[in-house]
């Protein structure tokens, strides 16, 4: 193995300017790239920690086999993941800069020189990153695939601190953490990587407390050789179900995060300007906006921000002060989170209980507008009631009711628009059977007269769900399907029948070929006969 040689080792009893914390875990065919990566730099005053979190491969042993004074290493028996690594490494650290490093991963030779240059001018950045290179197993150059996640997520533009965590929010992690150099007593101050309890985000929750307390930089350089493994998936981070339902528990966490860094209002606003919204006359309660920023979010782990906003608005109505703000400034009460409290399926419920997915219209003869949607539970007995409040502009004649949007037979026992009882003016089931509406068309439609209503319309529906009515579908289907094989088979017999007189008609057309050819020698032999004919009446004549 050749090991590189540094330019120039400060002496060792100085501390160095960097600490490079390596993180290795069963990593032989990279670890000894990712070492020489490091000794290769054009800056050299570092230490280099390398943390072996109980490799059992041989690991070890390449890690052993470095001989530089600037190398310290620390090799645990057991593994305890990176999170506790990097911390344990930290502790050791004596560098001004803290820049994190992976066991996969390499660097270009002027990385740290370039980062450290940028940090020692500016004073402001507790941060800096850097765009990366993407290599395949064998080291090689790599270019993901247009819809491969890591195509474009290190690619990011620089922000300010506020825009960062209102990114964040909204998305997950896009910053390449073997890029990052930090200010070690920045990290330390604010314990960034002190993220315990945390496997899948760790990274994540990092970034945002160090955005909450200082301004990062991304230096639009690709120093920094990010190795994708995709033989066996190995960057992904979610490919098991335990790793999902860890991210999401991780996000969960996350969200709290949020709120509880934030130490005034200006700053909040700054981070999430769509919440002045809920600036009136002046006052401001940060927790509610941010819980209606929870409710409300709708791209990565939505139920475990509602829920956290769910939380907020529950501890915010527990406090009798509290609880009368957000009444006067926002008219948020008990009432409106026990609605809150049954809108959001935070536990995905309809997927675990018998419910029926329902979608409610009105409209003007044939043409119809989606009013609102609603999961409508059904209980053992496969009745169901709901009851739902519409606000409608213009006037309506009819008020559709869509039971769900699969297959189903339902009997509609009682329908009131605004308390005054209702009768079905048309559905497009396919038959009626015992009261119940069986629909063989996923897109069920049972039609009430409206009346031009307007305004806010409340619409009640009690009925209930033929419980066998998938056997009953199953059952029709195969007696469909065999009647369609039969179909099938007696269309093959005729098609049989078909080609035998197909071959039958081919073989009277080469008869009938056969017999005009026939005729036509006929023909010509007459003919000829006829010919020889006139030629001895010719003769019989000369003679007579």
């Amino acid at each position: 193995m050749t090991l590189a040689r540094p330019k120039k080792i400060k002496d060792k009893s100085s501390a160095p300017k960097v600490s490079v914390i390596l993180t290795s875990y069963n990593h032989a065919n990279y670890i000894s790239a990712a070492i020489n990566s490091v000794l290769n730099q054009t800056f050299t005053d570092f230490e280099l920690l390398i943390v072996d979190d109980g490799s059992t491969d041989n690991s070890r042993d390449i890690i052993k086999s470095f001989n530089d004074p600037r190398i310290k290493f620390f090799l645990y028996e057991e593994n305890r993941g990176s999170v506790i690594a990097i911390a344990d490494a930290e502790k050791s650290a004596r560098g001004k800069y803290i820049a994190v490093h992976h066991s996969d991963d390499t660097w270009s030779p002027d990385k740290l020189e370039k980062q450290i240059s940028f940090l020692d001018a500016n004073k402001n950045f507790a941060a800096c990153f850097t765009w990366v290179d993407f290599i395949d197993a064998q080291g090689n150059l790599h270019n993901p695939d247009d819809n491969d996640f890591y195509k474009k997520i290190f690619d990011q533009e620089n922000r300010s601190r506020a825009q960062w965590l209102n990114y964040f929010f909204y998305n997950a992690n896009c910053l390449c953490h073997p890029s990052a150099v930090i200010r070690r007593d920045f990290a330390e101050k604010f314990h960034l990587h002190a993220t315990h309890g945390f496997w899948q985000l760790p990274d994540y929750l990092t970034w945002i407390w160090l955005c909450f307390r200082g301004e990062i930089f991304i230096l639009p350089e690709r120093l920094t050789q990010f190795r994708l493994r995709r033989e066996r998936q190995e960057n992904f981070s979610a490919t098991t179900f335990d790793k999902i339902v860890r991210g999401e528990l991780e996000f969960f966490f996350v969200a709290k995060e949020f709120i509880e860094n934030f130490a005034d209002d200006k700053f909040f606003l700054e981070v999430f300007p769509e919440t002045k919204k809920f600036l009136v006359s002046g006052q401001f309660n940060r927790r509610f906006a941010f819980a209606k920023l929870c409710l409300e979010k709708e791209s990565i782990a939505t139920n475990s921000f509602q829920l956290v906003g769910l939380e907020i608005l529950k501890n915010l109505l527990t406090n009798a002060t509290t609880a009368m703000q957000i009444k006067k400034l926002y008219d948020y009460d008990e009432k409106t989170f026990l609605r809150d409290g049954g809108s959001f399926d935070i536990f995905n419920l309809e997927w675990k209980i018998p419910v029926l997915r329902a979608e409610f219209f009105v409209g003007n003869d044939e043409n119809f507008s989606l009013a609102a949607k609603k999961v409508i539970s059904v209980d053992t007995n496969g009745k169901f009631y709901a009851k739902i409040d519409l606000n409608i502009e213009n006037p309506a004649k009819f008020l559709r009711f869509d039971p769900d949007t699969d297959f189903i037979s339902v009997k509609i026992n009682r329908v009131l628009i605004n308390g005054v009882e209702s009768k079905i003016s048309s559905e497009n089931s396919n038959e009626i059977v015992n009261g119940f509406h069986r629909f063989k068309t996923n897109d069920p439609q049972i039609i009430f007269s409206a009346e031009n209503l307007s305004g806010r319309v409340v619409f009640e529906i009690f009925g209930e769900r033929e419980e066998n009515y998938p056997e009953i579908l199953t059952k029709n289907f195969a007696e469909l399907a065999e009647k369609n094989n039969q179909l099938a088979a007696q269309i093959e017999q005729l098609h049989e029948q078909n080609q035998s007189l197909f071959a039958q008609n081919e073989d009277l057309h080469t008869q009938n070929k056969n017999f005009r050819e026939y005729n036509q020698e006929l023909q010509t032999q007459i003919q000829n006969f006829n010919t020889q004919i006139e030629n001895l009446a010719a003769q019989n004549q000369n003679l007579n």
